[in-house]
C-alpha cells in the first residue's frame, strides 16, 4: 500500500469537494427550474437562514444557492 503525502490527500480531498458541488449544484438548478416556488416555498427561506449562520460552508452554499435562484429570473 502506497503511502500518500499531506498534500495529495488535501488535493483529493479538495478535488472531491468540489465534484460534489458541481453535482449538488447541478440538482438544485433541476430542481428550482421545475419546482420554484410551487413545490419548494420554503427554499428561499432556508437561504436567508444560511445566509445569516456563522459557518462559512454554509454561508458559501447560500450564496451559491441564490445564485442558482435568480438564474431562473434573468
Amino acid at each position: 500500500i502506497k503511502a500518500w503525502s499531506g498534500t495529495k490527500l488535501w488535493k483529493e480531498n479538495n478535488f472531491l469537494m468540489l465534484t460534489y458541488r458541481v453535482q449538488l449544484g447541478d440538482g438544485l438548478k433541476t430542481i428550482v427550474n421545475n419546482d420554484y416556488p410551487e413545490k419548494w416555498p420554503s427554499l428561499l427561506p432556508s437561504v436567508d437562514a444560511n445566509l445569516k449562520s456563522q459557518d462559512q460552508q454554509r454561508i458559501y452554499g447560500a450564496l451559491y444557492a441564490l445564485r442558482i435562484l435568480t438564474r431562473k429570473y434573468e
